[in-house]
Order: C-alpha cells, then sequence, then structure tokens
C-alpha cells in the first residue's frame, strides 16, 4: 500500500462519524417496487426463462405512475458482480441511473443475472445443486441477454433496445460478442459500457491481484468443500451491514480504496447504508474464478477448466481469447474511470483499439470502479453523456 493511500484511508476512518443527516439513507431493506413507487415510477415485474432454463427477474420502469406506456424507446441495464438490478436505484433519486433515464423519457427495463436474490430459479435445477451454478459471464452474455432482450422486444414492438452494462454487466457483454456478434448488431442499438472490464492484466488493486494468484488452489478447494455460491444475499447480514455503514458510511468506503477505487470519496456516502442493505446479492464461485483466471493470465479469455476439461470443451489445451479485433457489431460506448483499480486505463485503451470503428464514444472521468455503477457524487457522466448517447441511437417502437 502506497504512502498515499495509507493517509487517505486514515483521514478517513478520523471523519467516519460524519452522515449527511439531511438525505435519506433508508433503501436499504425496501424492494424495488417500494422504491420506485416512492418515488412516483410506475414498476412492473416479469419472469423470464431463459434457452437454458434459468428464471431471472426482469423489471420495467416505463414512466411516472399513472403514465401512459408505450412509445418510447426501450433500454435494459445490467448490473454488475455480486448486484442485483435494485443497484441503478440506489444513489438519491434525482442521481439514480434507473430514475433519470426514465425521467429523460426511455422505457428503462432492468435485468437479473442468473445467480443473484432475483435469479435463483430454474425449469429444473435447485439452487442447492452443484448443476446450478456450472456457469460464468459467458451464459449471462450468451443466454440472459438475448432472453431479456428478446422479451422487450415482444413487449414494445421495438424493432431493437438500448444497452447499458456495468462492469460484469458489459463483461458477459463483451464475451457474447466474441462468439455471437451477429444477434447482438441485429437487436441492440447502442452498447454503453460503464467502467469496462475485457482483459484486466493491468488492475491495480492489491486485492484482486493477491485473489488472483490464489485463484487455482481456491477453485480447488471451493469444488472440494462444495462451496460453488459467492457470497449470497443475507438479509439478517446484509441489514446489520445496512445500519452499520448507514451510522458510519466513510467507514464503509474506505474499504473500497483496497480493492476498486483509489478515491472512494467521489462516491456518495450518504447512500452507502441503502446499498450496503441491498448488495452483495451473490453469484457464482465460477464467475469469481473466471475474473481470477483473466487476471493471472493477462488474457480476456474463455474459462479454463484444465487442460483435459479444455480439451473435451475446445478442442485444444489452453482456453481460447474472445476475439474483438475485427467484430462488426454496434455502436459502442465507453465510460472509463482514471481512479478504477480494476478497469485499468491501459486496458481500457487495449479494448477501444480492438473494438475500432464500433466505438463512437470514448471519454475518462474522474470517478472509481463503484461509482460508475451509479453511486457517485458527481453523476454527470450518465445524466449529460450516457443518456444523450442513448437518445442519439435510440430506437422508437
Amino acid at each position: 500500500m502506497t504512502m498515499a493511500r495509507a493517509s487517505m484511508l486514515l483521514s478517513l476512518l478520523g471523519v467516519c462519524v460524519c452522515r449527511a443527516a439531511d438525505i435519506a439513507d433508508d433503501d436499504g431493506n425496501k424492494t424495488p417496487r417500494e422504491i420506485a413507487h416512492e418515488n412516483g415510477w410506475a414498476f412492473e415485474s416479469y419472469n423470464v426463462t431463459t434457452q437454458d432454463g434459468y428464471i431471472l427477474e426482469l423489471w420495467r420502469i416505463p414512466g411516472r405512475t399513472g403514465e401512459a406506456v408505450g412509445g418510447k424507446p426501450a433500454t435494459l441495464l445490467m448490473h454488475g458482480l455480486v448486484s442485483n438490478g435494485v443497484a441503478w436505484m440506489m444513489n438519491e433519486p434525482a442521481l439514480a441511473p434507473a430514475f433519470t433515464l426514465a425521467a429523460a423519457g426511455h422505457d428503462v427495463w432492468i435485468g437479473n443475472n442468473r445467480g443473484c436474490r432475483y435469479g435463483r430459479a430454474h425449469t429444473t435445477l435447485s439452487p442447492e445443486a452443484k448443476a446450478f451454478w456450472e456457469f460464468d459471464q459467458e451464459e449471462m452474455g450468451m443466454y440472459d441477454v438475448p432472453a431479456f432482450v428478446d422479451f422487450m422486444k415482444g413487449a414494445t414492438g421495438a424493432a431493437k433496445v438500448g444497452f447499458v452494462g456495468y462492469s460484469e454487466g458489459n463483461t458477459q457483454m463483451f464475451m457474447a460478442l466474441g462468439l455471437a456478434p451477429a444477434y447482438f448488431a441485429a437487436n441492440i442499438n447502442l452498447f454503453i459500457a460503464l467502467a469496462p472490464i475485457a482483459n484486466m492484466g493491468h488492475a491495480m488493486s492489491p486485492l484482486v491481484r493477491m485473489l488472483a494468484k490464489m485463484v487455482n488452489p481456491a477453485t480447488k478447494a471451493a469444488e472440494a468443500l462444495g462451496l460453488y455460491e459467492f457470497v449470497p444475499y443475507s438479509e439478517l447480514a446484509d441489514g446489520l451491514t445496512s445500519k452499520f455503514c448507514g451510522m458510519l458510511p466513510k467507514f464503509c468506503l474506505s474499504f473500497l480504496a483496497l480493492a476498486t477505487d483509489l478515491n472512494p470519496m467521489v462516491d456518495n456516502s450518504a447512500r452507502v447504508g441503502s446499498f450496503t442493505g441491498q448488495i452483495p446479492s451473490g453469484t457464482g464461485f465460477r464467475n469469481i474464478a473466471h475474473y481470477g483466471q483473466i487476471v493471472k493470465d493477462k488474457r480476456f479469455q474463455r474459462y479454463d477448466f484444465g487442460a483435459a476439461g479444455n480439451v473435451a470443451r475446445y478442442n485444444q489445451t489452453t482456453p481460447p481469447e474472445y476475439v474483438l479485433a475485427g467484430v462488426p457489431t454496434m455502436p459502442i460506448g465507453i465510460f472509463s474511470g482514471s481512479i478504477d483499480e480494476l478497469g485499468n486505463p491501459t486496458d481500457t485503451a487495449a479494448l477501444v483499439k480492438d473494438l475500432g470503428r464500433n466505438v463512437v464514444f470514448s471519454r475518462e472521468y474522474y470517478v472509481g470502479h463503484i461509482g460508475l455503477g451509479g453511486i457517485a457524487k458527481n453523476m454527470s457522466y450518465f445524466t449529460d453523456d450516457a443518456i444523450a448517447l442513448l437518445k442519439k441511437y435510440e430506437t422508437r417502437p
């Protein structure tokens, strides 16, 4: 840890009792429907079944309560790792992406990936079974996203929809683009990547790099112990964390400096209690392992099942890379953070180069990884730039 970071952490801990008492931070134990309705927005929830049998919740904010539904451009928001769709509502109402996008005239749809709190059902498998957790970001991109997009198109009549993915929400899209670009080019009018994560060879986070070195023995240990789920949602644990972080928000934010952000003070400490009451929300252990492999091997590659497993699945001993260079897809907007310890600027620059002419917007902001997920104090990257880009490429029914 650098002296500058240590100094920053000590200063954070020294002032952690401060709290913005004038801003409500009480959404940690509320349902997404309650949060939407309290802020004057209509809310709909659907169960969508993927091609491989996962039953996932897809939420919709079509407009203000009582407003006529339909005729608006539809946009899908996809959350990050160990999170769920409610993350898009966790900032203050005037800043939360789900609400600011709806206020800008979009038909907002919010997906929940398999394995999170709102994606723990299957047509034949129980979450208690090992087979339920045999997926990673690739399946999320290849099955979850198309299931949501097809449902949205059927419900709205839109020819194409917009897609906004944060962190893992865009990892799964990049993986899918490397395998089946034609589907997404035909059905998505714009892909916005917030905190883009593909190759993570230059990730700066000391915690992430340490965990990456342990990925192989950790994976074997987890399998031996029958541990397939990672940090599942717990009403008790998340409730206690929400209360603690609501009282001491800057103390909780300080820990982000160890893993994701060089300066967590750019995030909205007034909403940390709500955020930590909803998240973590669970994921499969294989998702964590896949990221660890990507960091360790410095390649944006498919999951490594070991030499024998790779031969059986890929017909080669090493996992193949996802090829993005030269792949014609759809317009892509890249929104990165200069103090993001996971989405390093070097890796982002290489990603932009690979995507080539598909990139129609690329800008770096003074914000960290968590902030790009919708919890920053200054949300102008979304309220101004992202929404303007969505409007430019929108498709109306």
